[in-house]
């Protein structure tokens, strides 16, 4: 069909919309839910973590291991780090770098790690990491310009048995009213 303008019209476009929100949001976007909230959204439990930023001077002098991409750090509570300027390193790579470090709350009760998370002053994080990161880098503390810390109350969906593959996680993913599909990565 042509317009007076002389111009095609499009053909109408499908109502059709990705929803990319954890659970727990969506049960509180999604009116029908918010009326009669479905009894899957009881299954999505989600942990808190901590993520720090740390930018140093300078790639952090090294104990054992080359500095990687990504590093685990034996015996640790944490997760380790990656290196978020992972595409300049080189071997004569110079000048500033950034880690970005994780840590997972992942006591048993959820809203007691919760607590605990927001109760830790920034001097106590900024303790943590580096005494985490200190066995692996020698002189880290030289390199510091500075750490900031983000807390995450609901980061990810925690790992219970059975949620993988289970009957919850299937029913979730089932789009509303033939519009509204999910695309979150808590499915």
């Amino acid at each position: 069909a042509s317009s007076s303008l002389g111009l095609t019209s499009c053909p109408p476009i499908p109502r059709k919309l990705p929803f990319a929100t954890p659970r727990f949001v969506a049960a509180r976007l999604i009116a029908a839910w918010r009326k009669e909230r479905p009894s899957f959204l009881d299954a999505f439990h989600t942990g808190p973590w901590t993520v720090a930023n740390l930018t140093l001077s300078a790639k952090p002098y090294s104990r054992g291991f080359p500095l990687a991409w990504d590093n685990v750090l034996h015996e640790s509570r944490s997760l380790g780090y990656v290196v978020a300027t992972h595409q300049a390193l080189r071997a004569n790579a110079k000048g500033p770098t950034v880690l970005t470090w994780y840590y997972p709350h992942d006591g048993s009760d959820v809203v007691a790690e919760r607590k605990k998370l927001f109760s830790t002053t920034a001097d106590d994080w900024r303790t943590l990491v580096l005494s985490d990161l200190k066995p692996a880098h020698v002189r880290l503390e030289e390199q510091v310009q500075s750490i900031e810390v983000m807390r995450w109350g609901h980061a990810m969906i925690r790992p219970v048995p059975g949620f993988v593959w289970g009957e919850a996680r299937r029913a979730a993913q089932a789009s509303v009213g033939g519009s509204l599909h999910f695309a979150h990565s808590d499915l």
